[in-house]
């Protein structure tokens, strides 16, 4: 008997610890970027899970050395995303679908932004 509780304190402790990990391998989109010019030291996405009137998670990345970027996500389902880079309203991209193991590039230069902007990857 004392030999099937430390068996089982065993298996919730690899459980426990496994989680954050388990989490990290399921991530199933990826967004890269890479940006000319640089306005500002982060990117943010709005991520919207539930349609355009679904909950709205935020997330800033910072830029690397590299003016590159990247966001790992776990996605279900088809989900929406705004797409912004510094404060002004020029370097914005709203509206653009993405869907679970979409593997994207996104690239721009941020003086001319609209012009510049590229995609390509699975999507």
């Amino acid at each position: 008997m004392l030999k099937d509780i430390v068996f089982s304190k065993t298996h919730l402790l690899i459980w426990l610890f496994s989680i954050p990990f388990i989490k990290i391998f399921s991530q199933n989109t990826f967004i890269n970027g890479e940006i000319k010019n640089p306005v500002d030291s982060t990117v943010s996405f709005i991520i919207l899970r539930n349609g355009l009137v679904g909950e709205r998670e935020l997330i800033d990345i910072r830029i690397d050395k590299s003016n590159k970027f990247n966001l790992k996500l776990n996605l279900d389902d088809i989900a929406y995303i705004h797409f912004q880079h510094g404060n002004t309203s020029g370097i914005v991209f709203r509206n653009w679908i993405i869907e679970p193991k979409d593997s994207v590039t996104l690239s721009f230069n941020a003086e001319n932004f609209i012009e510049t902007l590229r995609f390509k990857g699975v999507n």
